[in-house]
């Protein structure tokens, strides 16, 4: 990541410091925000991101003071990741199924409230 030293107007020094207060984000991250909205894309000939990568490229820079670049490779092997997407419907399948469902068993168990 690149460190750059801005000289900024007043004004707009004050109305960046607002935006970062009304979002919550740092000063760093409203004014990295503004930019990366305000510039065309890289390559216009790229595919357009759906809206999950749009969201989470947002986020990135929104929260880029707290995002930490990590070397998994230090991580134990017993947590490293395993570098593959989960697929959702595989994750779900793995999930133990409640019979009956957790929701069911609740509402037989207030029904006396009902």
């Amino acid at each position: 990541m690149t460190r750059v030293t801005l000289r900024l107007p007043d004004e707009l020094y004050q109305r960046l410091q607002a935006l970062s207060q009304r979002s919550g984000a740092s000063l760093n991250g409203a004014i990295v925000s503004t930019l990366n909205d305000a510039l065309p894309p890289r390559d216009s000939t790229t595919e357009r991101q759906t809206p999950l990568q749009e969201e989470i490229s947002r986020l990135r820079v929104v929260l880029a003071d707290l995002i930490e670049d990590v070397d998994v490779t230090r991580f134990p092997e017993s947590v490293r990741p395993s570098g593959s997407p989960v697929d959702r419907e595989a994750f779900l399948a793995s999930m133990p199924r409640l019979n009956p469902p957790i929701s069911q068993t609740i509402i037989e168990e207030r029904e006396d409230r009902i």
